[in-house]
């Protein structure tokens, strides 16, 4: 499987860091969970990144930014060799501590 470099903590902390909350989704006070789906190529970058659950639009939209900027990942393997790979990956928008 592929892996974010410094694993899930990592990967959080740079979701997180590149994350802004849709400011019509805060004025409407809408949260939820976007699922994305995308595939980390053998040469680490991310390609085809698509909704595979859908939260609400403006926060899909957003998941879908923060995911195709994320850097190169450590591709997956396959008998000892880089290949493609699709990863599923949450991305939850909460507003304020409940």
């Amino acid at each position: 499987m592929p892996e974010f470099p410094g694993g899930k903590e990592a990967l959080n902390d740079s979701i997180k860091a590149r994350l802004h909350y849709p400011e019509a989704a805060v004025k409407k006070k809408i949260e939820g969970t976007t699922v994305v789906q995308f595939a980390v190529m053998a040469d680490g970058t991310v390609d085809k990144v698509t909704v595979y659950v859908s939260a609400h639009p403006l926060l899909d939209e957003e998941a879908v930014r923060v995911v195709k900027s994320l850097p190169k990942w450590i591709p997956g393997k396959k008998n000892g060799k880089e290949v493609n790979s699709y990863y599923i990956l949450p991305v939850v928008f909460l507003l304020g501590e409940k």
